[in-house]
C-alpha cells in the first residue's frame, strides 16, 4: 500500500508543473492511534512499527507524502 500526494503549480503564461509524492507501507486492522486523520491510524510506513495515527505529527509530517511532494516543488522552484 502507499499513500501519494500530486501537488500542480500553474504560472501566469499557463505553463503547469506538477510534483508527487509517495509513502510506501502496510495497512493494519485493528486501527492504532488517534493522531492524524482519515487512514492515518491503519498505516505503518515502511522502516517503522507504529501507524502515522501513532507518530508525532511532526514524525509524520517529515516523511509523509505531501512532504516528499514540497520538497519537489520547492527544489523545482528554486532550479
Amino acid at each position: 500500500a502507499h499513500f501519494a500526494c500530486v501537488l500542480a503549480l500553474a504560472w501566469p503564461d499557463n505553463h503547469i508543473e506538477t510534483f508527487s509524492g509517495k509513502v510506501h507501507g502496510t495497512l493494519v486492522w485493528p486501527p492504532r492511534g488517534n493522531l492524524g486523520f482519515g487512514y492515518d491510524p491503519m498505516f505503518v510506513p515502511d522502516g517503522h512499527t507504529v501507524t502515522f495515527g501513532e507518530l508525532e505529527p511532526q514524525a509524520k509530517q517529515a516523511i509523509s507524502h505531501r512532504a516528499k511532494a514540497f520538497e519537489k516543488l520547492v527544489a523545482g522552484c528554486l532550479a
